[in-house]
């Protein structure tokens, strides 16, 4: 049997980047069951030092083989590119664009949940600290921003094999590549290269677009309730 290297499974970086972060929620969900768990069977253990001191190290060490599974993927799209690998780079962006969707989906709903328990718990005071509040909201929007990199730089290099193929001129080449960094606007611009020049992941472009017009509808119809 030969061993397995990167050109036989050149979907499994991407793969795993996706399917890590998402399931960081569910981890998260049940790592804190658990500790409630502990907490109520061994209170004393549950308290202690090095209890925490292990919780930390765990989650320091899933940040870092995120962290580390990212570069390598943002280091490979340029090898990708450079060997004009055009199939490779545009299934790598379908998987780090659209797989991530859950993702970003869930993590929006998470913040906007502790905020608003923030809200009611603090009554509103909350509000009186709004300079500190407004540096935590673009802390934790720059945190998210930085998940994005990846599938970013592999749009980055779809469109440098677009301006080769001259199916894109400088100008609109640029204006790609701004919104391949920008959140909500991404999806959209990753469907028009993938689909739309390349002719390449049309049904997951239908698949997506299903699933951002209703999580739009959504988030308009909540800040309408809010509002309201």
């Amino acid at each position: 049997m030969k061993p397995a290297n990167s050109l036989e499974h050149p979907y499994r970086l991407p793969a795993a980047y996706a399917i890590l972060y998402t399931l960081s929620f569910p981890l998260l969900g049940l790592s804190a069951l658990a500790d409630a768990l502990l907490s109520l069977a061994y209170p004393e253990q549950a308290a202690s030092l090095q209890f925490v001191r292990i919780h930390v190290l765990l989650i320091a060490l899933y940040l870092l083989l995120l962290f580390v599974l990212g570069a390598a993927l943002i280091v490979r799209s340029f090898a990708n590119c450079r060997q004009n690998h055009v199939p490779l780079c545009v299934n790598s962006l379908l998987i780090l664009k659209y797989g991530m969707i859950p993702f970003f989906i869930m993590n929006f709903g998470a913040y906007c949940f502790f905020y608003l328990v923030l809200l009611v718990a603090s009554r509103g005071t909350i509000l009186f600290g709004f300079p500190i509040l407004l540096v935590s909201i673009a802390a934790a929007t720059f945190l998210t921003w930085l998940t994005m990199l990846p599938g970013a730089f592999y749009g980055i290099q779809v469109i440098r094999l677009c301006r080769r193929q001259e199916k894109l001129g400088l100008a609109a080449a640029l204006f790609h590549g701004i919104l391949q960094f920008t959140f909500l606007l991404d999806i959209p611009d990753t469907m028009y290269l993938t689909a739309g020049k390349f002719g390449m992941g049309k049904r997951c472009a239908w698949l997506a677009a299903v699933l951002y017009t209703v999580f739009l509808t959504a988030l308009v119809y909540g800040f309408q309730v809010l509002t309201a």
